[in-house]
């Protein structure tokens, strides 16, 4: 699971002319838009590199809002990332009376998962 977050201008302008300035979070191949609420001409901005151009009044301000929406928008990537584990033990049987008991210990971490199997889904997992 791969996901990327661009600084993107919009190209469909409100009432007035004014294009919305939004960042496109991609996930999976699908993208969803986040609109910061601010909108520009689209003369002001800069799609190379993907900032408003000091001709605007108040660049430096949506400047710094834009970089630190991205931070917020990419620390939130980083929380929510998930890793999945396959691991295959050799093939084995259990008694009805017993389980298996897979502990999982996060390296330098926290957290410890302890995964109680029963007999029925080791003997027959389908």
């Amino acid at each position: 699971m791969s996901a990327s977050a661009k600084i993107i201008l919009r190209k469909k302008p409100n009432t007035k002319g004014m294009f919305p300035l939004a960042i496109r979070i991609t996930k999976n191949r699908r993208s969803t838009y986040k609109h910061i609420g601010h909108y520009i001409d689209m003369d002001d901005w800069d799609e190379k590199n993907l900032r408003v151009k000091k001709s605007h009044p108040n660049a430096k301000s949506l400047n710094s809002l834009l970089s630190s929406k991205l931070t917020e928008v990419n620390k939130g990537f980083a929380k929510n990332e998930t890793v999945r584990l396959v691991y295959v033990l050799p093939k084995f049987s259990l008694s009805n009376e017993r389980r298996a008991v897979l502990e999982l210990n996060e390296k330098d971490g926290e957290r410890n998962i302890d995964l109680k199997l029963s007999h029925r889904y080791i003997n027959n997992p389908n």
